[in-house]
């Protein structure tokens, strides 16, 4: 494809989601799915602006125009804002049923009605910076599981499970996030503790946990990356959009 054929395609793309969505009939997603007969769809709206679709389908985003004969694939960006909207779509989408999480493999932190998960690396340098705000949170019961994303790297693994099974786990995790001296282990963690290890890297990868830290919801919304206690808690708070 020629430069100028891409430039116009990737302006054409940026443009998307900066329009609102409208509601359609399901005629007209029967049609957007005939046109992609063989493709397991997520999601269908319209977005308005360019008359275009937006089909989501294995956590990825593509846009298929009125006519039904261009399929583009890839990331809309806002350039005004600088947020990349399709990821933020894709996260808006993403659920993992909190009744999956083993929380036999989680260090509890605080206690109240509502309940989160958080995925974190003890290397990870966000993950410091959101258990200072973990720490911050009223009426939270928080489950911590350690998720080395080195998950190949054995010694990632074993300083994961030396800190999951500390006679104390939650002090030896404030240790390593929040302490000044470094984490020393008792000793060599035991094959279950690796196992608890092992299971969480299972269990994340599975259902495309790639970043950390990375929160569940309790109503299953997956919420990557840092974030103050303030905007946490407003986030628990608000109730999900249904549109």
């Amino acid at each position: 494809m020629p430069s100028y054929s891409k430039n116009i395609a990737i302006l054409s793309i940026l443009a998307v989601l900066v329009f609102p969505s409208v509601c359609r009939s399901s005629d007209d997603f029967g049609t957007v799915k005939k046109a992609l007969e063989g493709m397991k769809i997520d999601s269908i709206r319209y977005v308005e602006g360019l008359e275009m679709y937006e089909v989501v389908t294995n956590t990825q985003a593509a846009y298929l125009t009125k006519d039904m004969r261009y399929f583009i694939v890839g990331r809309v960006f806002d350039l005004n804002t600088k947020r990349d909207l399709t990821t933020e779509r894709i996260n808006s989408l993403r659920r993992i049923d909190f009744s999956t999480l083993n929380l036999k493999n989680a260090t509890k932190m605080g206690t109240g009605k509502t309940s989160i998960a958080v995925f974190t690396d003890p290397d990870c340098s966000y993950c410091k910076k959101l258990h200072e705000e973990l720490s911050k949170l009223k009426d939270v019961t928080i489950y911590l599981y350690l998720y080395p994303l080195a998950s190949s790297n054995i010694e990632a693994k074993t300083k994961s499970s030396a800190i999951r099974c500390a006679s104390d786990s939650l002090a030896a995790m404030n240790t390593v996030f929040l302490g000044k001296k470094p984490f020393k282990p008792a000793g060599k963690p035991t094959p279950a503790c690796m196992a608890m290890i092992e299971e969480n890297i299972r269990f994340g990868k599975e259902r495309g946990i790639n970043a950390t830290p990375t929160i569940i919801l309790e109503d299953g919304r997956v919420v990557p990356g840092y974030m103050s206690a303030a905007n946490l808690t407003a986030l628990i708070n608000k109730k999900e959009d249904k549109k």
